[in-house]
């Protein structure tokens, strides 16, 4: 934790950190970012909406109002993305986007894969910021799998893999979660139970840990 900035980073998991002081008790406690506000005003002896412009406040609406502009998002350090994936909820608003951005880091191609929410900003203003929504999110393509009840399922790692797949297995639907590698525990994979799933990791070490990790995951929780 940086005692200067607030901003926070667990290098022991794949969790890239926050910036702030709620975002990590959101974390540590496994809450919504609104209920992390919540619990560390009253430990700070603030009232939430005390709180929230201290810390440039990022309220994600979901889902994202039918008036909400078009998503023109521009990072500050990476610029404007090279490809949008929209993310919907199960009666098929959209949710989210994630957004890929390419970039150069010492002289090599880099890049970086962030969400993109509408969110309340304050002082009745509302914008599109780099900024995950609280609670289980919902799969990739999920109104097509909910359309789509009798096909089997194929899980890959990646919004990209995904619709390459789509396109080779179009009798079937393909998906996956938001945020790669372990991220897959704030998924709500409720809608995959009673189907039957094909699990396709990626061809390199990590890929098949993942992979590995879950299907334990999701025995486990279906396992009833």
């Amino acid at each position: 934790v940086n005692l200067n900035s607030g901003k926070w980073s667990d290098f022991a998991t794949v969790e890239k950190g926050g910036g702030d002081l709620v975002s990590l008790y959101a974390y540590l406690n496994k809450t919504s970012q609104l209920e992390a506000a919540k619990a560390v005003a009253n430990l700070i002896g603030m009232t939430v909406v005390d709180l929230l412009p201290r810390m440039k406040q990022k309220i994600p609406i979901v889902p994202v109002p039918s008036d909400a502009p078009e998503c023109m998002f521009k990072h500050p350090k990476y610029g404007s993305p090279t490809k949008m994936w929209p993310y919907h909820d199960a009666d098929g608003n959209l949710a989210f986007y994630r957004a890929r951005f390419d970039f150069m880091k010492d002289g090599k191609p880099d890049k970086a894969v962030l969400p993109i929410t509408y969110c309340d900003i304050g002082n009745g203003k509302c914008a599109w910021r780099s900024k995950d929504i609280p609670g289980l999110k919902p799969l990739y393509n999920l109104p097509q799998l909910l359309s789509r009840p009798d096909v089997d399922v194929i899980v890959v790692e990646g919004e990209k893999a995904a619709d390459a797949a789509q396109i080779l297995f179009h009798g079937m639907v393909v998906t996956t979660w938001s945020g790669g590698g372990k991220a897959y525990e704030k998924t709500d994979w409720s809608y995959l139970k009673g189907r039957k799933v094909f699990l396709w990791p990626d061809a390199d070490g990590p890929g098949y840990a993942t992979i590995i990790g879950l299907t334990a995951y999701l025995q486990e929780k279906f396992k009833s």
